[in-house]
């Protein structure tokens, strides 16, 4: 993977069978050109994942008790469990990637995400014993060749 240029992600939606359920399909846009890549994580959502299956629907079951009576529908729960999950994961993303590159640093968690308060911590312990060289920190990359693109969290030496 090429993660010494960036490549823009984009964001389609596409309609596959069922009709009913649509899901998406992240794309990069390849710089200089108008060549688009999936992203890897979109190509992995197609292959079967039982273990994961079984964790998603617990995700669905704490989050419809959260919800009041009466108001889950099937649009309401994926979008409220892919909205909760994507905004988590960008927060968390950026901050570990922010600890990674300067470790020496204070970093203010958010609210939000106190309850990995301990893991953030640890992993700053981690960083500051320079034990590895950082490479890239969610950078993305693509690889042409493969017909692939991605933003890995961490490339490091």
């Amino acid at each position: 993977m090429n993660t010494g240029q960036r490549a823009k992600l984009r964001t389609q939606h596409h309609n596959p069978t069922p009709p009913q359920r649509v899901t998406t399909m992240r794309t990069y846009l390849l710089p200089g050109t108008d060549k688009e890549l999936p992203s890897v994580t979109s190509l992995l959502d197609w292959l079967p994942s039982p273990g994961l299956d079984i964790w998603k629907h617990l995700q669905v079951a704490k989050w419809a008790q959260s919800q009041p009576v009466g108001s889950i529908t099937r649009d309401n729960v994926t979008m409220g469990l892919t909205t909760e999950a994507a905004d988590r994961g960008i927060a968390l993303h950026g901050i570990l990637a922010d600890i990674t590159m300067f470790p020496a640093a204070e970093h203010v968690i958010p609210e939000e995400l106190e309850r990995f308060t301990t893991a953030l911590t640890e992993w700053q312990k981690f960083c500051q014993r320079g034990s590895f060289t950082v490479k890239w920190a969610e950078t993305p990359g693509y690889s042409p060749e493969h017909g692939y693109a991605g933003t890995p969290d961490l490339i490091v030496q």
